[in-house]
């Protein structure tokens, strides 16, 4: 039986379990020490993918990893390819690790990844960490909004069966 890797991430405001995507999942078969990721900060989806449009993202710290049965994992959001490691994004300047963890989202993304890391390395460095009320606002805003082309989409998909 095949299994997946599977991650607890801690986002800012709440954990999530998450599956690897399919690079990182060749890359932690292939590595000997697959924990050595623990504390990385990693770029996950806050809300599902549409067939058109790419969903917000956010950066999450990786607090457990484990393996799971494949068709446990079916149902679970998938990560991105992006993560650095807690020796990088402690040590590198803010610059740094918000150029390489942003440089492919569209802007409204790369700003709540942006506050994401802001968050993180506040956090590492014993400063007051706290996410911008209104970043939230605007992120579940987003959320919803995305939630709403999914149901429609599928009952796009679905119009044959309903019409009369």
């Amino acid at each position: 039986m095949t299994k997946l890797w599977c991650a607890k991430i801690q986002l800012t405001t709440k954990q999530r379990t998450y599956r690897f995507s399919n690079d990182l999942q060749l890359a932690l078969n292939q590595t000997a020490h697959p924990q050595q990721i623990l504390q990385a900060l990693i770029v996950v989806p806050l809300a599902p993918y549409t067939d058109k449009q790419q969903p917000p993202m956010g950066v999450g710290k990786i607090q457990k990893i484990y393996k799971m049965a494949w068709f446990k994992t079916r149902g679970l959001p998938i990560t991105r390819g992006q993560l650095m490691g807690a020796a990088y994004w402690t040590e590198r300047p803010y610059v740094q690790v918000a150029g390489y963890l942003t440089h492919n989202y569209v802007w409204w993304s790369q700003q709540q990844i942006s506050k994401d890391i802001t968050y993180w390395q506040r956090q590492f460095y014993h400063q007051t960490a706290y996410h911008s009320l209104l970043w939230r606002k605007i992120t579940n805003w987003r959320i919803r909004r995305q939630l709403g082309r999914i149901k429609r989409q599928r009952w796009k998909k679905n119009i044959q069966y309903w019409h009369i």
